[in-house]
């Protein structure tokens, strides 16, 4: 289920359905699309990457995906 492979736990569950409470924390890197039982999300695979690295740009950080790997994209 979508609530269990996010890696940022954007999700949460309220009366047996799956709902997104941290829009900026998703790095929309598909999980939830490709372990969805009813086909529910779509997703732009990637896009989340390269927001994560415009983002560090712009703050001055470290540009990453920040999908707790540590590494850069």
């Amino acid at each position: 289920m979508c609530v269990n492979v996010c890696p940022h736990g954007v999700f949460e569950v309220s009366e047996g359905k799956a709902r997104v409470v941290d829009k900026d924390g998703c790095m929309e890197c598909g999980a939830c699309r490709e372990n969805c039982p009813v086909d529910a999300i779509k997703v732009k695979s990637g896009v989340g990457c390269v927001s994560g690295v415009i983002k560090g740009v712009i703050r001055g950080t470290e540009p990453t995906c920040d999908c707790g790997s540590g590494s850069g994209c």
